[in-house]
């Protein structure tokens, strides 16, 4: 049996999206930073800006690759879904607040920024997972 290689061929059009979705993500995490009040010293923590940049672009890139290319739906609705709930979490604890605890570890988004390796991870086995099923298509039990 031949392996299928098709998931490796990618076409121009979903590289450049998948260009435009990390892009776009990280436009929009950078903006959640600053509304968020998260302080940015470059000069203090040069590998974390260039960790967490990166990420946010894998983040933004690898779903909306694989949503065009392949039309697999679920790593942008991990990624997004795992977003949309830090965030939200972050600006309910840290920002709405008339007086806002002072954080002492990461908040909710700072996990999701720190912890992007396993956000993307997940996001790839639900990736994995619906081309699996897809493949197979539904199964009768007759």
């Amino acid at each position: 049996m031949v392996p299928d290689i098709s998931l490796l061929a990618l076409d121009r059009r979903s590289v450049a999206l998948a260009a435009v979705g990390g892009i776009s993500h990280l436009a929009l995490v950078a903006a959640l930073w600053l509304w968020f009040g998260f302080t940015t010293r470059v000069a203090d923590n040069e590998a974390f800006l260039v960790y967490t940049t990166l990420g946010a672009v894998a983040l933004g890139a690898v779903p909306t690759l694989l949503i065009a290319a392949r039309r697999l739906a679920s790593p942008l609705v991990v990624v997004g879904g795992t977003g949309l709930a830090t965030a939200a979490q972050t600006w309910l604890v840290y920002v709405a607040p008339q007086t806002p605890p002072a954080p002492v570890g990461p908040t909710p988004f700072g996990w999701y920024l720190v912890g992007w390796p396993v956000v993307a991870a997940v996001a790839l086995a639900g990736g994995a997972t619906e081309h699996r099923l897809r493949r197979t298509g539904p199964r009768t039990g007759t």
